[in-house]
Formats: structure tokens, C-alpha cells, sequence
């Protein structure tokens, strides 16, 4: 006897269903996914990139909206192996939880300028 009962699946439906059926069976109860609120209040990020960023940011203090390029972020980090770190959401998720407004701005079709984040400073 297989896994399905014995029976064998007539139709596409039908064997999708005994495939889902199949994963959540396996899915331990202890296992669960992360929720996106779990996932937006524990921000995973090199300590390294929060503290080039923070300089860099205090390079601009007064100013509405700082553009920092992911060149000068990496450079002031001195670390070259994070850059897929800072292209990820973590980054961007880090600094909204204190409050500023992020952007990652990657250049377009035609477009040669560098990756960049841009932050917004909250108004007062």
C-alpha cells in the first residue's frame, strides 16, 4: 500500500492534492514558517553594515534625504563579501523599525549609476 491509500490519482487536481496532502503531513508542528511580522522584527544583518551605514549617515546630519551608494557602503565596511546582504530586504527592514523611510534604488534598463540605498529622515 502506498502513501495515498492504495488508490493511485486519476487527474492533475488530484495528485496536487495528495502532493499538499504529503508536505503538511511531514511539516513538523514544532517547524513552522517565519511570519512576516517575526521576519520584520528580527532583522538578521552584519553588525559590520549597520555600523558603516550609521557613519555614513551622521556624515549627513540635517539633511533630509542621504543617497549612499552600496560601492560606499562596502567600502566603509571594508568588507566586499556583503554586498548580497545590503541587496537584501534586511537591510532596508533594520533602518524602518527605527523609523526612517528606505529605498533601494537599482539602475534600470539603460542606466549606469551604482545600486544605492536612499533614506529618509523622519520629519519632526
Amino acid at each position: 500500500m502506498n502513501d495515498l491509500g492504495g488508490r493511485h490519482p486519476q487527474s492533475a487536481k488530484t495528485a496536487m492534492t495528495y502532493a499538499r496532502h504529503a508536505r503538511e503531513k511531514t511539516m513538523s508542528d514544532s517547524i513552522k514558517p517565519i511570519s512576516p511580522e517575526e521576519w520584520r522584527a528580527s532583522p538578521s544583518v552584519d553588525p559590520r553594515i549597520i555600523e558603516a551605514i550609521n557613519e555614513l549617515l551622521r556624515l549627513h546630519v540635517g539633511v533630509p534625504r542621504v543617497v549612499l551608494t552600496i560601492k560606499d557602503i562596502l567600502a566603509n565596511a571594508r568588507d566586499e563579501g556583503s554586498a548580497p546582504e545590503i541587496y537584501g530586504p534586511s537591510v532596508a527592514a533594520a533602518y524602518r523599525i527605527q523609523g526612517w523611510g528606505v529605498e533601494l534604488d537599482r539602475p534600470g534598463f539603460n542606466e549606469s549609476y551604482g545600486t544605492r540605498l536612499i533614506f529618509t529622515a523622519p520629519r519632526s
